[in-house]
This record gives C-alpha cells, structure tokens and sequence, in this order.
C-alpha cells in the first residue's frame, strides 16, 4: 500500500514537473518536436549543417563491426548554413550483447510472432533482387524485402538522473505495437519501479545499448533480414544535425556523437560501410534537436521520409500522440496536425515564463511590467539567446516569443510527406 501511494504521488508530481527543469533546462536545450509540419518539396535542399512464442528468450544479433571510411563528400542540409560532416569517432568501445551463436559462428535471430497484419497487397516484395555492378572494387547490393516490417528506438540523452525520469520512461508501447520485430537501445539508468516505460520494454525483441556502432548494426542485420525499416530517434541533437550516442555507459560528460557523414558512409554505389546501395529504411522520425539536418543523410542512403525539427524542438510531449495518430492509419503530415495541440505547446511556454521569471535579470535584461517572454518585446529575444535556445541568425524579430517557439519546433517532413504505417518502402530513384 505504502508503494502504491508512492507511485501514485510521484506520477503526479511527475505530470506536474515534467517540463520544470527536464526538457528546458539552461544547461540542455530542449530536444523534442511538435509544431505544424511543413513537406519540404523534392527539389529543396536541406540547410547542412520478426516466429518464436513471446515467453522464449530472445537472442540478439552481436553487431557486427562498423567502419567509417577514409573521406566522405559533405552532407546538404535544410536552413542558412552549410557544415561540413566530421569523421566518426573510431575510438569507440565496442559493446556486444551475450548472445548465443549458431555452429557457422553467426547470432541467430528469433524472430517475434508479428503484432500488426498488414493486407497481402501490401507484403509484396518491392525491391530489384538482382546486385548492382562492380564499382569501385566493391559490390553494392540492394535489399531482398520479406514484407515485414521492423522498427529501431534509439533513447538516449545522457542527462542527470533527474531528468531522465522524465526523459527516458517515455510509453513506448504506442511506436513498437506498428512493428512485427523491434530493437530498442536504451540503458537501464531509472530504477524499474520508477521506470514508465519498463513494462513497455518487455515486448521488444531485442534490447542493447544505444551506441553508434549498435545503432548502425542492427540497421545492416534487418537489412540483411528481409526488414522494412522505420527508426526513432530519441535524443539531444546539435545545430549540424548531430545527435547524442552512449560510449557503451550512461554518462552526462563522457558522450559520443552520430554525425551527417557517419550516416551517409553507410550506403552508395561502392556499398559503403553496410555492402548495401541502399538502405530500406521507410521512415526516420528524430526528436532531436535540429533533426531536419540530417534529412539529405538518411535520404542520401535510401531513407524515403525524414521527420525533424526545424531548430530547437520545444514539444516532447508530441512524439507518442504522433506514432499513435500514424498507427490508426494517418499520413505522417495528418498524424502531426493531430498531434500538435494547443495544450503540449502551452505545458512549455508556461514553463519558460516561469524559468524567465525566476532567473537573473541582470544577465539578459529581464521584461518590464505586464510583458513576458512569450511577447514581441526586445526581452524575448534577449531571454531566448541568453539561454542558448536561438542563435541570432534563428530568431524572427516578426515574430512574438511564442511564435518563435512554435516556428523553431515546426516538423520539416522531407520526402513522402503521406506514409501511413503499411507504405511500402521504394527504392529511390536517380
């Protein structure tokens, strides 16, 4: 009884504090998205910058070894600024799951009884199954699609303790019950008692750490599989599009990073790091911030949509709602406009009235009586640079603090803005 009334009481505290120093703190921006989605047309530039029975134990693959190679050209992305992607990191420890191996040496794979039917019209294979010629030494191969489909959660933030009771217990259950075989990489760093998610997690298939290496080998194994791919990114994200991997260990000091260019070296004509031409990934939907960055990277190896933020995403509570609305057979533009309500964008915005009330005027100025943060007065823009949430080159002076907010958190969809759940992923063209 005493346990029970504990939950109950930090469930609702939890409601209560959830944005009152876990999503927009001054210390980490806010790393989530909402906001009406704009399609971004196909001829815009980017701005760069599976049946075993469920009571089985399930084996994970062991990911294979990821190797970036010597150059990559520069990934194009969507806003003002173009930056050049920087080399993975190569000193990355290795983390593989204890799984057993088969006699040829290679992780079995136990695939789960599927949780969604699609109609037979739309499990036909789609892919030419014949490899592509010989070209720079190496031979780039296209994938052999079963009709199934997988989805990969990457959750990671690397944040104090604290906040990753309301960052990382996020239900899950809504993004994993589209899928007929799910991986999910995330640590276990919140108690399970406390952990929201953690009932959630039980129906996946195969759990690891959120690395890059892992990221990038599961991504190969489903390929490889037979797989349609959709990934969900879950994590902090930087100006370039970069979003934040584990080492192999939680830690909020000690982090690694995927980049634009560690994504584009995993697929081309030469087969790049995968042996793959292209990738069947469907659908990438980041909650990182600036995630539309990354757009031409994951369309560059095959992705056929790009979901991400425009710059800073202040709206986290939209990603579930979102990957509930595309379940019940909405376009990913229809299941955003459902998503994006009034309320998850008031939730925050009182949040950063509040934080503007409660900091240090003397640092970016403060507001003069009966106005806010949220207005058109010069302190809104003070208030949201001083805090690390706008550049200069970001910040509309047309605009009012909140419309600022909301325009910043606006979903760029790249690519088929129309993907419902049962699309079929194509090979792209060109």
């Amino acid at each position: 009884m005493k346990t029970s009334r504990l939950k109950c009481f930090l469930s609702i505290t939890a409601a209560c504090l959830l944005f009152a120093g876990s999503w927009a703190s001054a210390g980490n921006l806010p790393s989530w998205g909402g906001a009406q989605p704009q399609v971004q047309q196909p001829s815009q530039t980017i701005p760069s910058q599976p049946a075993a029975n469920t009571a089985q134990t399930v084996q994970a693959p062991q990911p294979g070894t990821w190797t970036a190679p010597g150059t990559t050209s520069s990934p194009t992305v969507s806003t003002p600024e173009q930056q050049q992607g920087t080399q993975p990191a190569t000193t990355a420890p290795v983390v593989k799951p204890s799984a057993p191996v088969g006699t040829s040496g290679t992780p079995k794979w136990q695939v789960r009884k599927p949780v969604i039917t699609a109609p037979a019209a739309e499990e036909q294979t789609v892919t030419d199954p014949e490899p592509t010629a010989q070209q720079g030494g190496a031979e780039a191969i296209l994938p052999r699609l079963t009709g199934r489909k997988a989805g990969i959660i990457f959750s990671y933030m690397g944040d104090s303790p604290f906040k990753s009771f309301f960052q990382e217990t996020v239900r899950l259950k809504k993004i994993m019950e589209l899928y007929d075989f799910n991986v999910l990489l995330k640590h276990d760093n919140v108690e399970p008692w406390l952990d929201w998610s953690e009932q959630d997690e039980r129906i996946v298939n195969v759990k690891d750490v959120p690395t890059k290496q892992n990221l990038f080998s599961y991504i190969k194994r489903l390929a490889d599989e037979g797989y349609t791919i959709d990934i969900w990114i879950i994590s902090h994200g930087g100006p370039d599009g970069s979003f934040r991997a584990s080492f192999g260990q939680y830690s909020q000091q000690n982090n690694d990073l995927v980049r634009p260019a560690d994504i584009q070296a995993l697929a081309g004509p030469d087969g790049g790091a995968t042996g793959y031409q292209v990738l069947p990934i469907r659908l990438v939907h980041h909650t990182s911030c600036w995630g539309s960055r990354l757009a031409s990277a994951w369309r560059g190896i095959g992705a056929n949509t790009v979901i991400g933020s425009r710059f800073v995403n202040f709206y986290p509570t939209q990603t579930v709602p979102f990957a509930k609305q595309w379940m019940d057979g909405r376009s990913a533009v229809d299941a955003y406009r459902y998503a994006n309500t009034a309320t998850s964008r008031t939730v925050v915005q009182t949040w950063m009235v509040a934080d503007a009330a409660g900091s240090k005027k003397e640092e970016w100025g403060g507001c003069s009586f009966g106005n806010t943060v949220l207005g058109k007065k010069t302190c809104a823009k003070n208030y949201f640079i001083w805090r690390g949430y706008f550049s200069e080159a970001e910040w509309s002076a047309a605009l009012s603090g909140k419309e600022n907010m909301n325009r910043s958190s606006e979903m760029l969809i790249s690519g088929d803005a129309n993907v419902r759940r049962n699309t079929t992923w194509r090979q792209p063209t060109g």
